[in-house]
């Protein structure tokens, strides 16, 4: 019963048979019975106490424990890397950051970390305004350096797909879409049946008004992802774009019947059917439209509204509606231009 190490390791097999209170008992066991903290055993034990802390969901209780590891073993790469993965999950990005790179400090050669550190960048920077592009460049590289360690890491390789794709959709939103061709590109170069980049490869060349080949990523997209919704809808404007409207009408159809509510699907759909002269349910699809419009739902664009119903209320709403999602309100003034001192008085 005084052993501390037995404690220890029946918490472990605790831990992987799933009795996570068990193997917490077992963990507080052995703290318990451990004299002296420079001993390696009691380090260990501390670590495996946050790490089930963690599965209970107790992480500002496991943040703890892990903070004592460290306390007393400051060179415990794992306990780095645990207390980065709470931290991370806490939503304490800069500070999980920091933890990851204390684990690749003492242990260069730690892949997980490296992936890590790579996936709390990028979540950095998709939190950014502007999309910084630094930290999703640092993360993708924090990807290559992991599969550089363990070339046969399935997760890193999924994470630098990932991660070139952020990149792109970084850079897309920054209007640099050449860049952006070529992250995507990368990203299907390691993975290529990622459905999501094939969707925004379309998108992409459909901004250049390379229609047709736009086209073809969106329908790859699809046959790798039958149920993406929001390729359909864009394979369904880009077609609509090529005067292709019956097979314009089935794309869309395809997107409602899986996402009855996804947004501007509704009015894209109740446009093209107008092309088409189809005006089956034509009342009642445009009453159950503007019922969704008072609720300020996104469900058509206003050039497309304007064509259906001769209501100026109405076409405000819209409007407002597009407005909003198109160009977001900002709290961010922008930053003043300021002039150099000259002697000459500045009027105006």
């Amino acid at each position: 019963p005084n052993y501390p190490e037995a404690h220890n390791n029946l918490g472990a097999t605790l831990q992987e048979l799933g009795r996570l209170d068990a193997a917490l008992k077992s963990y507080e066991q052995a703290l318990a019975i451990f004299i002296f903290a420079d001993n390696p055993g009691y380090a260990k034990a501390f670590n495996n106490l946050g790490i089930v802390l963690k599965e209970l969901g107790q992480l500002d209780t496991a943040v703890n424990s892990y903070e004592k590891v460290l306390a007393i073993k400051p060179d415990f790469a794992e306990a780095h890397f645990n207390l980065g993965l709470t931290l991370q999950e806490l939503g304490q990005l800069d500070a999980a950051v920091k933890s990851y790179k204390q684990a690749i400090a003492i242990k260069p050669d730690y892949a997980e970390a490296h992936t890590n550190l790579g996936v709390t960048l990028q979540e950095l920077g998709q939190l950014d305004a502007l999309m910084d592009l630094g930290l999703l460049d640092a993360a993708v590289k924090s990807y290559e350096q992991a599969l550089a360690i363990k070339p046969d890491y399935p997760e890193a390789h999924t994470n630098l797909a990932k991660g070139y794709n952020n990149h792109g959709n970084a850079l897309m939103d920054l209007g640099l879409l050449d860049a952006a061709v070529k992250s995507y590109e990368q990203a299907l170069a390691i993975k290529p049946d990622f459905a999501e980049v094939h969707s925004n490869l379309g998108l992409t060349l459909q901004e250049f008004g390379q229609l047709d080949e736009a086209v073809k990523y969106y329908e790859k997209a699809v046959a790798l992802k039958p149920d993406f919704t929001e390729a359909y809808q864009n394979l369904g404007s880009v077609l609509s774009g090529l005067k292709r409207e019956d097979e314009a009408l089935a794309s869309y159809e395809s997107a409602i019947a899986l996402n009855p509510n996804l947004d501007f699907i509704l009015g894209n759909l109740l446009h093209i059917k107008m092309h088409l002269c189809l005006w089956d349910d034509l009342a009642k699809r445009l009453n159950k439209l503007t019922k969704k419009i008072n609720n300020g739902e996104k469900v058509i664009i206003p050039f497309s509204f304007l064509a259906l119903i001769d209501d100026p209320e109405v076409q405000r709403k819209v409007a407002k509606i597009f407005a909003n999602e198109k160009y977001p309100q900002s709290d961010v003034l922008s930053q003043i231009e300021r002039y150099p001192k000259h002697k000459k008085i500045r009027i105006g």
